[in-house]
C-alpha cells in the first residue's frame, strides 16, 4: 500500500487489473508483456509534424521529381500533420480511415493520400520511430474502391479550332500537350534543351518527370511543324507553370474541356494508331494495362488519321513568342 500511494491507486483496484492482465496473457509473465510493449513502443513518440520534416527532406536529398515531392507536402505537410498533432506512434488505422472518409475528395484522390500516409509510416518504421518488426497502422487502412470515369477526349476538329484561335503561348503549350501526352506538370518544367529536333524526340527527364524515370518521347511529324519555328531556342520552354492554367481557361471558353483533355486525347488516338499498349505506355511513362483498359477502341481510324494531321496552316504565321 506504501508503494501504491504515490501513484493514488488503491490496493483492490491494483489487484484487479493484474489478474484481467494474466487471464489474457495464457501464463506469460505480466512484467516480461509489459517489457515487450515498452519495447515496441519506445520511439513513438515522434510528433507527425517532425516525421513529415524529416520525409520530405530526405527525399529531396535522394533527389526524387519535385512533382512527387510536391504531391507528399500537399498530402502529408498541409494536410495530415495539419491534423493529427501527435506522436505518430498514437496515431491508429481507425483514425486515419476517419479523417480520409471526411475528406471531400473522390476515390482516387483519398487513394493517393493513403498512400503517402503509408510511405509516412513505413519511413518512420525504417527510422526506429514505430516497431520495426510489424505492420503500421497506414498500412491497415482499406484502399477506396475506385471504379474510374469516364474518359473523354477532345476531337480533332475542336482542338483545330483551338489551335486557330490561340496565342503564341497556347498554341504551343496545345499543340506539345495534344501530340506528346506530356503530363502539364512535365510540360511547364521542359526546356529547349529537351527537345532534339535532330533525332526527333522529346527527353523527360527524372527530375521532371511524375515517376521519377527518364523517357523518351518521340515527337509527331505535325508536332514538328508547330516547334519549327523555335528551333534554335535554349532556356525554359514555358516562363511559369501558369501556362497551364491561362491555356485551359482560354480553351474552356472555345469548347467543352474534359478533365486532362491532351494528356488523354493523346494516349486514346497513339493508341488507335500504334494497337501497341506497351509502346504508348512508355511514351506516356503509364502503364500498358491502364492504357489498354482505358483507351481500346474510343475512336475510329478517321479521327485518328485527323488528330495527327493537325497542322499550322500555311496562311497562318507562327509567331514565336519569349518564355522569359
Amino acid at each position: 500500500m506504501n508503494l501504491l500511494r504515490p501513484h493514488g491507486l488503491p490496493l483492490h483496484s491494483v489487484v484487479e487489473e493484474y489478474l484481467a492482465a494474466r487471464a489474457r496473457l495464457d501464463g506469460e509473465s505480466l512484467l516480461s508483456a509489459a517489457k515487450e510493449y515498452a519495447r515496441r513502443h519506445r520511439h513513438s513518440d515522434k510528433p507527425v509534424q517532425e516525421v513529415v520534416d524529416e520525409l520530405l527532406a530526405t527525399k529531396k536529398r535522394d533527389g526524387l521529381s519535385l512533382r512527387y515531392i510536391q504531391s507528399l507536402r500537399g498530402h502529408l505537410k498541409n494536410g495530415f500533420a495539419q491534423a493529427f498533432h501527435t506522436n505518430i506512434g498514437s496515431v491508429t488505422a481507425s483514425v486515419i480511415e476517419e479523417w480520409l472518409a471526411g475528406l471531400s475528395i473522390g476515390p482516387r484522390a483519398r487513394n493517393n493520400i493513403r498512400m503517402s500516409i503509408v510511405t509516412l509510416f513505413q519511413y518512420a518504421r525504417a527510422h526506429g520511430y514505430l516497431p520495426k518488426d510489424q505492420r503500421t497502422e497506414a498500412e491497415h487502412v482499406a484502399r477506396a474502391k475506385d471504379r474510374g470515369g469516364k474518359i473523354e477526349i477532345l476531337r480533332p476538329q475542336e482542338l483545330d479550332r483551338l489551335l486557330k484561335k490561340a496565342k503564341p503561348e497556347a498554341t504551343l503549350y496545345l499543340a506539345l500537350g495534344a501530340f506528346t501526352g506530356l503530363r502539364s506538370a512535365e510540360l511547364v518544367r521542359l526546356e529547349w534543351q529537351d527537345v532534339n529536333f535532330e533525332r526527333g524526340h522529346i527527353i523527360v527527364g527524372k527530375e521532371k518527370s511524375k515517376t521519377a524515370t527518364r523517357r523518351l518521347v518521340p515527337i509527331q511529324p505535325n508536332l514538328m511543324q508547330w516547334l519549327a519555328p523555335y528551333r534554335g531556342r535554349t532556356g525554359r520552354i514555358f516562363a511559369s507553370e501558369h501556362a497551364a492554367d491561362r491555356t485551359i481557361a482560354f480553351a474552356k471558353k472555345h469548347v467543352k474541356w474534359p478533365s486532362n483533355a491532351l494528356r488523354h486525347s493523346y494516349a486514346t488516338y497513339r493508341l488507335a494508331i500504334t494497337h501497341d499498349a506497351a509502346r504508348v505506355a512508355l511514351e506516356m511513362g503509364n502503364s500498358p494495362t491502364m492504357l489498354f483498359t482505358n483507351y481500346r477502341e474510343l475512336v475510329d481510324e478517321h479521327d485518328t488519321k485527323a488528330w495527327f494531321a493537325i497542322a499550322p496552316k500555311r496562311s497562318k504565321k507562327i509567331v514565336p513568342f519569349a518564355a522569359a
